[in-house]
């Protein structure tokens, strides 16, 4: 039988209750508490035991933060809310009303309540003014500064603009809150174009950065050095700059201490996918190749297909198509076992795009026709029908549309429509910008057949040559920056003029 379940409430012990509740929750006995909880509340709705109205706030204020950290968050919301009804906003006691506020601040800032929790966290403010205590304020203040930078949440809607108050960071230091301070001076800090270029370059040092990593050590917050050292690989991959990126994952593989199979396979990925844009493909093939024999180990299927897209990724910019199709295939199976409709780090049209792509540069045109047709069902049925087909969602996928059906037609003689769908994806590199120096290639590639063709004339395709070429050198231009430390040859797109 479970002790739980022998549990009989009394009436006599309802302060020893909540010390030992109390006691269950900082000594994380979540479970057990949650129970008992649930029990001593079911007492307090059905009213068969007299509590005192502050007994009854102060277990439904320990039962918020019991179902909060066990992330049961909308009962959470519902206990605030009864509160609220319960008018403890109005209460005399201060410090009563503080703790409603700061408990129910947090628990909006775990559902994404932002302005609620601003509002919540400067009524606490204004209370902690009233009571002169100044570490309620400081606390209060560092919560609403969390909830303004994203603190908390997944480390891609962080938002790195926002710039904390300097006498908030100064009371932060005074108080302890170091936990806090390592997050403000790895993510507030350090993040305009011309310091993260500096940096890249070794022109500048990451004071702020490092100030954080050296706190988020001393005070043993893995998890905190783990989302660190992934900001910068965002923003320095965002301005490309793929070895310090590279560097980055490095350092964050060093992090786990101990055996992390599963977060090493995505860092594995993570510098693959680097070493592809480095042009490094012997180690991306490498770590690639690894990540999806340990993810498969694992059974984690959607992480496997996403690590052979990047495989056929490396096969498609090294030129080597025939092992493109054969891991495009190998993934649209594993998609069919499934039922899946795409994977998660690509759509199904840009799966047919790489394959038909490398059926065309094999010679296999009846193949690059056949991945062309699933293509079509999709843009033309599917996203050409939708809202987001103008919003910018599905620009790539038409780019790569346009951009296939322009060098098919191409194939074909049929110069005047291929130099129409070239225009197409032209237009769509506007607002696309993954793959267009790639892309632009192509279209260049295929000018000398259309040239020839006296439909089209001089001054169309000139027109368009300069655009794409424009394009293209913007891109290759942006590349060099990135890798201006490299010992490479870098080659100029020519002038047209």
């Amino acid at each position: 039988m479970d002790v739980q379940d022998e549990f009989w409430f009394d009436k006599k012990y309802k302060n020893a209750y909540f010390l030992r509740l109390r006691n269950m929750y900082y000594t994380f006995s979540l479970e057990d508490a949650y129970y008992y909880m649930n029990n001593i509340l079911n007492r307090i709705d059905e009213k068969t035991v007299r509590f005192e109205k502050n007994e009854q706030i102060n277990f439904i204020l320990l039962a918020v933060l019991i179902n909060m950290d066990l992330k049961k968050t909308d009962r959470a919301l519902v206990l605030c809310d009864k509160l609220t009804d319960m008018k403890c906003h109005l209460s005399e006691d201060r410090y009563m009303r503080y703790t409603y506020y700061y408990t129910c601040a947090r628990v909006r800032m775990i559902a994404g309540h932002s302005d609620v929790v601003v509002k919540c966290c400067q009524k606490c403010i204004d209370i902690a003014n009233e009571m002169n205590d100044s570490f309620l304020a400081c606390k209060a203040k560092v919560l609403m500064w969390s909830n303004y930078c994203g603190i908390g949440k997944d480390i891609f809607d962080y938002d790195f603009n926002y710039k904390c108050d300097d006498y908030v960071i100064e009371q932060a230091k005074n108080y302890g809150f170091f936990n806090f301070l390592a997050y403000i001076y790895v993510f507030g800090f350090e993040n305009e174009k011309d310091t993260i270029h500096d940096i890249a370059l070794g022109v500048k040092k990451p004071y702020y950065f490092e100030l954080g990593i050296k706190l988020g050590t001393e005070i043993e917050n893995d998890n905190f050095l783990l989302n660190a050292y992934m900001k910068n690989i965002i923003l320095y991959s965002r301005a490309g700059y793929h070895r310090f990126v590279r560097e980055m994952y490095k350092k964050r593989l060093a992090v786990l201490k101990r055996p992390n199979p599963l977060r090493e396979s995505h860092m594995l990925a993570g510098l693959g996918y680097n070493s592809i844009i480095l042009e490094d493909f012997e180690k991306a093939h490498s770590y690639l190749i690894q990540s999806v024999l340990n993810l498969a180990e694992l059974e984690e299927p959607d992480d496997v297909m996403n690590s052979l897209y990047n495989i056929a990724m490396l096969h498609f910019v090294s030129e080597d198509y025939p092992r493109v199709v054969s891991v495009v295939e190998l993934i649209l199976k594993m998609m069919k076992e499934m039922n899946y409709h795409s994977i998660r780090s690509c759509s199904t049209v840009k799966l047919y795009a790489i394959t038909a792509l490398s059926c065309y540069y094999q010679q296999e045109y009846y193949n690059s026709y056949y991945f062309m047709s699933k293509m079509e069902i999709i843009v033309e049925h599917t996203i050409m029908v939708l809202k987001e087909a103008n919003d910018g969602t599905w620009d790539e996928d038409i780019l790569l549309y346009h951009l296939l059906k322009g060098m098919l037609y191409n194939y074909e003689g049929n110069y005047q429509m291929s130099l129409s769908e070239f225009a197409k994806a032209l237009e769509k590199t506007k607002t696309s910008h993954n793959s267009l120096f790639l892309s632009c290639l192509y279209i260049i590639q295929s000018f000398p057949n259309c040239i020839l063709n006296k439909e089209c004339t001089v001054k169309q395709m000139r027109q368009l040559m300069k655009e794409s070429v424009s394009v293209s050198r913007n891109s290759w231009n942006k590349k060099n920056k990135s890798l201006s430390s490299s010992k490479k040859t870098m080659y100029a797109i020519p002038s047209l003029s």
